[in-house]
């Protein structure tokens, strides 16, 4: 497929966007696969733009159609990146944790092919599942119990990265985070990204571990394409389990009871590897990609179109604040029907978050 030059209106009909920042700049044929236990399989919803700098934008029409699949691999004059098709606005309200929150947890799992299911183009062939040696305990019976669900950072077949809450297992999770043979849980995002990098480290000399969460994490590191500065930047947070246990300490299964706080420079390799639904929040991190003023008034016009076709379409007065989340979802059940509520509530989500990103820039 050809790369074609970017313009304003490719905003027009494009609703997610993705740097392809590792792959060559100025590149004119492209694929973009999706992974199958057969193999990769070329996808054709997915467009690469040539910015003003020479580097690769991708971008799509229909996220929520395809969030599904969870990510898909770039190729173009014979380099490959991952791309992921989950976008900053599902994690902007979330990434963040405090480091003693007794809610929510970060998750790193093993990839696994679904067994018995029902392939569509719309989903993917890999989910998430406990690493091998970890207790197999199910975590959610009920869809009623989840608060927040997002495999945001995905490699299929190698592991996922979830944020993970729920209404009635505080248990569970404290047991994952401070009794696990496997540790790979945490509140926050750093903590756990931090156990990654531990897990990596054991695949290789002196330890040359073989064990599944070892190697799952050294093979997403990499191809994550994470770079030496950000490896020694995360090499440079507090210890974790798997470094307290190599050291030979008895509570090594216990989270560490100082946990250093998300810096700037540790998120930025998340969203680095993120989509986002605000081209305004890639080109604010890459300026030289295009002009940001001009693209910014752009998107906050259509965020205040697309809140306003909201209200509408579940007949719901504008005056209403999309922060009055409760008041809204109510309003649509009346209005529609009461199926809606969860359908509402993502909605909601989704503009308050893209919302603050724009008023960040």
């Amino acid at each position: 497929m050809k790369t074609k030059p970017f313009e304003l209106s490719v905003l027009e009909s494009y609703r997610m966007f993705f740097l392809l920042n590792n792959l060559p700049k100025d590149s004119e044929d492209y694929d973009i696969w999706i992974q199958t236990p057969a193999g990769y399989e070329s996808v054709d919803f997915v467009d690469v733009f040539t910015m003003r700098d020479g580097s690769l934008l991708a971008a799509w029409k229909h996220p929520f159609e395809k969030l599904g699949l969870q990510n898909l691999v770039a190729f173009a004059n014979g380099k490959t990146q991952i791309l992921n098709l989950y976008s900053v606005e599902r994690i902007y309200d979330i990434y963040d944790r405090d480091v003693d929150s007794d809610s929510g947890t970060f998750i790193f799992t093993a990839s696994r092919v679904i067994e018995n299911a029902d392939w569509r183009c719309d989903r993917g062939y890999y989910g998430s599942r406990p690493f091998q040696g970890e207790v197999q305990e199910q975590v959610i019976n009920d869809l009623g119990q989840i608060v927040f669900y997002e495999p945001f950072l995905s490699v299929a077949g190698i592991g996922h990265l979830i944020y993970i809450e729920s209404n009635n297992r505080k248990e569970l999770a404290n047991e994952k985070i401070n009794n696990s043979v496997i540790p790979v849980t945490g509140r926050t995002l750093q903590e756990v990204l931090r156990l990654i990098y531990e897990w990596s480290a054991v695949s290789k000399e002196p330890f040359n571990s073989s064990e599944e969460a070892s190697v799952s994490a050294a093979a997403y590191l990499e191809a994550l394409k994470f770079t030496d500065d950000e490896l020694e930047l995360i090499g440079s947070l507090r210890e974790m389990q798997v470094a307290s246990f190599l050291k030979g300490s008895n509570n090594a299964r216990v989270r560490p009871s100082e946990i250093d706080v998300l810096s700037p420079e540790i998120a930025n390799i998340v969203f680095d590897r993120m989509a986002s639904s605000s081209l305004s929040f890639i080109i604010s991190r890459n300026p030289e990609l295009w002009g940001i003023n001009e693209i910014l008034e752009k998107e906050k016009n259509q965020l205040e179109a697309g809140m306003s076709r909201f209200f509408e379409f579940y007949g719901i007065d504008s005056d209403n604040s999309i922060t009055d989340t409760e008041k809204i979802i109510d309003l649509a059940k009346n209005n529609f029907n009461q199926t809606v509520g969860p359908y509402v509530h993502n909605q909601l989500r989704l503009f308050k978050n893209k919302k603050s990103i724009l008023n960040s820039i």
